[in-house]
């Protein structure tokens, strides 16, 4: 078994979503760690106020799979789990955000959501367990998740690159990648389907995937949509005209000769991405003062369920040209995970807790590698 740190429970919480303290509070325990406190789960969220009181109290969470909105919030979604992020975002639907706390996150609710409340909690046992909370903290273990005690032995995983994955075959195809606020593309992606893993890696008797970023980002796939086909798309980029430029990046020509309202002939599945246009991904990367940029070495790509055109960015959107943007339809970029340095096979065999994938995240990024645990065949190697 390859030696990694290993984070310890299942798919689950962040203190993200029980959100708003004291400005002083917060700015104090920034303070005294040398940073703004902010979780794991994904860096876009940016400072956390409830994180801020977690370092107070217990420091040594800084930096461990603990200093995540995984700490509080759960799965709300079985058999296949829904991670915490995904489970947050889907509160307007699920009925509050009361609905995503695990045991831990609901009793430091009830307590004030306070430093004094995270002292009381030490000594009890939010998920009964048999371990009070403060001990499951101290040992890096999730005070909120019964079936995660502290010692338990990492998941079952393997580290492999493009090299590992040479023995599948490749797929590609050409696809629109629908986004938000940034300009939309059709583009040909080559990789390998995610389907093909299922057996390449023995994880025959899986629920769904879940797919990591090395920014924290993550998303969850059910089985039916990592095996089967995606409806069929059409090349259809927007005119470019002076008065309303086109906002669509494609290759001219595109593929095959494909020209406007040609069905595109390529089967969609959900893959996971080496190379784009012909090329290697270029890194993903976080650039100061501009964001994160570049999409490898690994990107998953999803292509839409319910396929549509491209429509305008949302902060850029004209009523006077065509598409202007429509929060109704499928925005498919949102869903491929950029930088991917991990996927997990649900369920994690009993007795077993997630391999700390984010401690290895740059790393991983950096050698074009990723790691795949959890429902896996033990001991195959690629």
């Amino acid at each position: 078994m390859n030696s990694l740190p290993f984070r310890r429970g299942r798919v689950v919480p962040t203190l993200a979503a029980i959100a708003l303290a004291s400005t002083v509070l917060f700015v104090s325990a920034a303070c005294r760690h040398g940073r703004a406190p902010s979780p794991r789960a994904y860096s876009g969220h940016g400072p956390n106020p409830d994180l801020a009181k977690v370092l107070a109290v217990y420091p040594s969470v800084a930096d461990t799979p603990l200093e995540d909105c995984r700490l509080c919030h759960a799965h709300i979604t079985r058999p296949m789990p829904v991670n915490a992020c995904d489970g947050c975002h889907a509160l307007p639907e699920e009925g509050g955000g009361r609905t995503s706390l695990n045991p831990f996150g609901a009793a430091y609710l009830d307590r004030g959501r306070s430093e004094e409340a995270l002292r009381v909690l030490a000594k009890e046992d939010s998920d009964g367990d048999g371990v009070p909370d403060g001990r499951e903290i101290a040992a890096g273990s999730f005070p909120g998740e019964a079936e995660v005690v502290p010692g338990l032995p990492p998941a079952p995983f393997r580290v492999v690159g493009p090299v590992d994955l040479g023995a599948l075959p490749r797929h590609g195809q050409f696809l629109l990648v629908n986004t938000h606020k940034r300009k939309d593309s059709y583009s040909t992606y080559e990789g390998w389907k995610v389907a093909d893993l299922v057996e390449f890696f023995g994880a025959k008797d899986y629920a769904g995937v879940t797919v990591y970023s090395w920014d924290g980002h993550r998303k969850d796939f059910s089985r039916e949509w990592v095996e089967r086909r995606y409806p069929d798309g059409t090349f259809d980029p927007p005119p470019d005209t002076p008065e309303c430029p086109s906002w669509v990046r494609f290759p001219d020509p595109a593929p095959g000769g494909l020209k406007p309202g040609d069905p595109i002939p390529d089967p969609l599945y959900l893959i996971l991405a080496h190379r784009r246009d012909g090329a290697p991904l270029d890194p993903f990367v976080a650039v100061p003062g501009k964001g994160k940029q570049g999409e490898g070495p690994f990107r998953l790509i999803a292509p839409q369920r319910v396929p549509c055109p491209a429509d305008q960015p949302e902060k850029e959107s004209r009523p006077e040209c065509p598409r202007p943007f429509d929060p109704s339809l499928d925005h498919n970029s949102g869903i491929c995970t950029r930088g991917v340095v991990a996927i997990q096979f649900h369920p994690l065999p009993p007795g077993t807790v997630e391999p700390d994938w984010f401690a290895e995240g740059k790393r991983l990024l950096a050698e074009g590698k990723i790691m795949v645990f959890g429902n896996i065949a033990p001991g195959r190697r690629p």
